[in-house]
């Protein structure tokens, strides 16, 4: 079994190696195959065979879309704008450029994106539009270019051009010579030569300097030698028209003008124009018919997205409100502890006031005297009723009597160290002011509408709540830690005194504390 194990892996290994033997040469074609059609379209084009050009180009695109080849795509749309500019369409042409910019920014090329605004600049040039040529030309300024030295010359060129625009003839000059020496010196293609004359002799034009002008065209018919394409010569009679137009021979103007058109009718017939265009618009039908498709199913998905997007805002906007409940509490819970905290701060100032208002050591002396009265009599009833002013069992007590005690009570209750101990009660209290329990447990009912067990543990609460605050030298402490540090023997004690006195658990109020310290 374990050999016929091992026999059956080899076969399916073997399997999985021949369909990828047999798969990559047709996933490698795609690319080849749009490749293989762009270049012969460029052959076709700078052959002057505009129309299969275009159909070349288009077959690449449609093959790179269908792969999802984005650079060979973009490349066809440039290719496309070149064709437009053959035909001296520039408004098609900078359509055509700008998808190819468009597409270029979400792939990231820099070099097609320097490509095209160095052509979107020299186009709008031509139209005349000096707003938009100067926005590409400066564009063009921080895009790098496939080759240093075209970049060079394409930033002369168009600057010349947008100069010249701007009617500052004489810089335009100088940098159409510059664009001339980076020719020269860096062996370009001499048809960037042609177009620097073309621009010149119309400069000459303007400055209604005749002889330049002609001389500019001279210049440009020695650049097209060795050069059969007509578009070239197109432009040579094009020239020679304006030149003689403005130095008034209309004989010589209207015959180059019969001359150029006639080449344009050679290089571009009426129909090759009618077949481009055809070809165009049926390739970017099916692109639309395709993007409709596409934009349903994005919609599809985008609703079934809402869908969720709606269920999770309704549970999101439930947590809010849970958080929001939660939040309106803990501020509820913030004021208490601010209440509380005030209470207790008061009775402070208050027992604090009365100290300084009385000589402790002579009020001292006259509860002494008064207790040693009440301890002979402290056994039966019948005594203790003997300081009551009535039948109603009350306790009278001099005022000063009554200050003297809250003090004493008030200057021990603030002794950590002392209300801290577990066996700390109402008997030890009387016993370490130098009173008796009723006298103690009726001055401070009377004083602060709670009894001794009450008081005590609002005393230790504060302090356990001064000690939570003080993180650099209790941090360390745990909860549990810090209750049995203060007197509570179990945590059901300690917690419901700590509620009791902040209307909150130790949790909470932690939470209050960090929460304070995190907006400080």
């Amino acid at each position: 079994q374990y050999k016929n194990g091992i026999i059956m892996n080899l076969k399916y290994n073997i399997i999985i190696i021949l369909l990828v033997i047999v798969t990559f040469p047709c996933i490698a074609a795609v690319p080849d195959k749009a490749r293989n059609a762009l270049d012969k379209g460029q052959a076709f084009y700078d052959n002057e065979q505009y129309s299969e050009a275009t159909s070349l180009y288009l077959e690449a695109m449609k093959t790179a879309k269908e792969h999802d080849d984005m650079v060979i795509y973009t490349e066809g749309l440039y290719n496309l704008g070149m064709v437009y500019v053959r035909m001296d369409d520039m408004e098609r042409a900078l359509y055509y450029f700008n998808l190819c910019l468009e597409k270029a920014r979400s792939i990231g090329d820099r070099i097609m994106q320097g490509k095209c605004v160095s052509y979107m600049s020299c186009c709008y040039g031509f139209m005349n539009n000096l707003k938009m040529a100067k926005y590409y030309f400066e564009m063009q300024r921080t895009l790098p270019h496939e080759n240093e030295n075209m970049k060079q010359y394409f930033m002369l060129y168009n600057g010349g051009l947008t100069s010249f625009l701007e009617g500052k003839q004489d810089a335009a000059l100088r940098q159409f010579h510059l664009a001339i020496d980076c020719v020269q010196r860096h062996r370009l293609d001499k048809k960037y030569l042609q177009s620097v004359y073309g621009i010149m002799v119309y400069i000459q034009l303007y400055k209604k300097n005749i002889d330049e002008a002609l001389r500019y065209c001279d210049e440009y018919k020695r650049a097209t030698e060795g050069n059969s394409k007509r578009l070239w010569k197109e432009a040579y009679y094009e020239m020679l028209c304006d030149v003689y137009k403005a130095a008034g021979d209309t004989v010589k103007s209207k015959m180059y003008r019969h001359m150029a058109d006639s080449t344009f009718n050679a290089r571009i017939a009426k129909q090759q124009i009618k077949d481009i265009d055809n070809r165009i618009v049926k390739f970017e039908g099916k692109n639309n018919r395709d993007d409709i498709m596409a934009l349903n199913t994005t919609v599809n998905k985008q609703w079934q997205f809402i869908a969720v997007c709606i269920v999770f805002v309704v549970i999101l906007v439930a947590l809010v409100m849970v958080i929001v409940i939660k939040n309106r509490r803990l501020k509820h819970a913030y004021k208490l502890v601010i209440g509380k905290n005030r209470e207790l701060v008061v009775a402070s100032q208050m027992s604090q006031k009365l100290r300084n208002q009385k000589d402790v050591t002579a009020s001292s002396d006259a509860i002494s005297s008064n207790a040693n009265n009440d301890s002979a009599i402290d056994g039966s009833e019948d005594n203790e009723s003997k300081f009551a002013e009535s039948s109603s069992n009350e306790i009278s007590l001099k005022q000063e009597q009554i200050d003297d005690i809250l003090a004493k009570v008030t200057s021990v209750m603030e002794k950590v160290d002392i209300i801290s101990k577990s066996d700390f009660t109402l008997v030890a209290l009387a016993q370490m002011i130098g009173s008796n329990t009723r006298y103690v447990s009726w001055v401070i009912n009377n004083t602060y509408k709670k009894n001794f067990k009450t008081l005590l543990n609002e005393y230790r609460i504060r302090e356990v709540c001064r000690r939570m605050e003080d993180t650099d030298k209790f941090g360390n402490l745990t909860i549990q830690a810090l209750y049995v540090s203060l007197g509570y023997s179990s945590a059901s004690n300690f917690l419901r005194a700590f509620k009791n006195v902040n209307g909150m658990t130790p949790s909470t109020y932690m939470k209050l504390i960090t929460e304070k310290k995190g907006k400080k």
